[in-house]
């Protein structure tokens, strides 16, 4: 509950009435630090916002020594102690520079944005007793400011902009080009941050939670137009429970009225954003209507994106094909697919007994990894399911 509160408080909440009070976030979350991890964190990351180094101190020699610390919360507890020192820690410039490096690396978008700001040369206090290594150097800044642009940095992305316009050595060949990225990334905080952008967004959801779907609707439709990514998936969702009793799907044709003519289009919008579940209930939608061009189109995109789901449909399909060339490269796919430790034994289980039966049809595409194997009962009791869960390998079970 404190830390809760102290979330509030260190933020607002004009819908609760709820004032902006800093120091009193700062007491409730230290109250809780030595009970939660989530307490000692957001304490030393609000403590080192604040400058107050002792605390910094204090609570990073806790994150390091619990248990329940993650490996980015113990990384950026490193940087902090040899950054400003402790009692059996000298400050060590390098040693901050390199766990601040590995906190990036890890994911921290704050540790993003200060390497990024690093490598670009700029001079701030939270850098002071920080030695990056390699810095300056502009393409790892770009990279960096990149990074934490993506996870929701304003300031990142307009420096990152900035090194856009000013460096056509960048990636972006042609001045058009880097107009178009630069576009991209102001329009892309501009959504993420603007006012009135956030008040749609809060209309939308107290619509929606009101049970007002429609209204939901056309403040999602709204920013779906303007570019709002997420938009694009919610309004495909709320067109997905079919046709409003006002809106009318301007796609909709006299055999259907469902509005799923509308959600595909929406879908279509977040897909090409990049959002891989809506490839694979892109790829549905057209298997749906009976369009299988569309349907392989989309799954193959979400398998370039990485979609292991749908690199299982890619095989299947494959290994159906009439076309020997076809069913040589499921085999070695399903060999690929058989050899990823991560994946669910079922999958993995699945994987096996396809490469067993392309391979008794002369199919010989990799050396079976005997002691990555599933266990022999394992095996049988997939042997048990082998036809119901054989058709969940086909495009409609593994993306609808």
């Amino acid at each position: 509950a404190e830390v809760v509160e102290a979330a509030y408080l260190f933020h607002g909440d004009a819908d609760l009435n709820l004032t902006r009070n800093v120091s009193r976030a700062l007491e409730l979350f230290d109250a809780a630090a030595s009970t939660t991890t989530e307490a000692a964190w957001n304490s030393m990351l609000l403590h080192a916002r604040e400058g107050h180094e002792s605390k910094i101190i204090q609570h990073a020699q806790n994150i390091i020594q619990d248990p329940d610390a993650t490996a980015l919360q113990k990384t950026m507890a490193q940087h902090y102690l040899h950054r400003f020192g402790a009692d059996d820690t000298r400050p060590n410039s390098t040693r901050a520079g390199v766990y601040l490096l590995a906190a990036a690396e890890l994911g921290d978008s704050n540790a993003q944005q200060m390497i990024a700001h690093a490598y670009a040369g700029l001079e701030l206090p939270e850098l002071e007793n920080v030695k990056i290594p390699g810095a300056p150097n502009t393409k790892r800044a770009m990279h960096f400011y990149m990074k934490a642009a993506k996870q929701g940095r304003p300031v990142s992305a307009v420096n990152a902009v900035s090194l856009m316009l000013r460096n056509p050595e960048g990636q972006r060949s042609t001045a058009d080009d880097r107009c178009r990225g630069a576009v991209e990334t102001l329009r892309d905080v501009a959504l993420a941050y603007h006012p009135e952008v956030l008040q749609l967004h809060g209309r939308a959801r107290h619509a929606f939670d009101s049970g007002d779907e429609e209204g939901a609707l056309i403040s999602f439709a709204l920013l779906s137009e303007l570019g709002a990514k997420n938009a694009h998936t919610n309004a495909a969702s709320l067109w997905k429970k079919g046709q409003k009793k006002t809106l009318k799907c301007w796609r909709s044709t006299s055999t259907d009225l469902t509005g799923r003519l509308c959600e595909l289009d929406y879908r279509r919008r977040a897909a090409l954003t990049g959002n891989v579940d809506a490839m694979l209930r892109l790829a549905s939608l057209h298997e749906n209507l009976g369009e299988e061009n569309q349907a392989q189109h989309w799954i193959r995109k979400a398998s370039d994106a990485g979609s292991m789901q749908a690199k299982h449909s890619i095989a299947y399909i494959q290994a159906n094909s009439p076309s020997s060339e076809d069913r040589s490269s499921a085999c070695m796919e399903y060999c690929k697919l058989l050899k990823l430790q991560d994946e669910p034994v079922l999958a993995r289980g699945l994987a096996f007994l396809q490469v067993m039966r392309l391979g008794s049809e002369g199919f010989a595409c990799c050396d079976l990894p005997i002691a990555n194997l599933p266990s022999k009962s394992t095996i049988l009791a997939i042997f048990a399911s082998t036809t119901a869960a054989a058709v969940c390998l086909g495009l409609t079970c593994m993306v609808g």
